[in-house]
């Protein structure tokens, strides 16, 4: 329900600036104004972790990354839509500062909703109750191969640690990409 508002307000802004303030009426296509608003997204929790990237030496606020990367796409793609692209920064940056949280349903109107659907939603394989969302941790939630009950794999998976660039190892199952 959250994605729906994230595509549609970047595209209710565009077509009221396209409209109202430049009297075009072109039709432009495609997702990337999503991309542009989630890229928006995690630049501001980027900044709350890391203000600044260091680049030859100037300290450069971690939230203008997407900035860079509209510049980038406008340059290198010629029909690209920047307007589309900049109203999805803009409705990223509101919503990573909490402007448009309204747009997120409550979990009293979610728990009415899986109680109505409860039918529904036990034949999907990967779906976590409300209930169980509140008690598990993030990286539980994530679906993994063995916990799918529709699929069937031949394959061998081995647990490979995993090691980021913070110290956090992590080991599960995997395999070897490639041949």
């Amino acid at each position: 329900m959250l994605e729906v508002s994230l595509v549609t307000f970047p595209g209710g802004l565009y077509v009221g600036i396209e409209i109202f303030l430049l009297g075009a009426y072109d039709s432009v296509a495609g997702a990337s104004a999503l991309v542009f608003t989630l890229m928006a997204n995690e630049a501001v929790k980027t900044f709350l972790e890391k203000p600044t990237y260091n680049i030859a030496g100037y300290g450069i606020p971690s939230w203008m990354a997407p900035i860079f990367w509209l510049v980038v796409i406008s340059i290198l793609v010629p029909g690209a839509s920047i307007l589309g692209h900049f109203c999805g920064l803009i409705i990223g940056y509101l919503y990573a500062c909490h402007y448009l949280r309204l747009i997120e349903p409550s979990e009293n109107i979610l728990g009415k909703v899986e109680s109505k659907l409860n039918f529904v939603f036990r034949r999907v394989p990967f779906y976590v109750s409300l209930e169980n969302r509140i008690e598990m941790s993030h990286m539980e939630l994530l679906p993994t191969a063995n916990s799918s009950r529709t699929q069937s794999t031949s394959r061998a998976t081995t647990p490979i640690p995993m090691e980021g660039g913070s110290g956090f190892a992590a080991a599960g199952p995997g395999r070897v990409l490639g041949s």
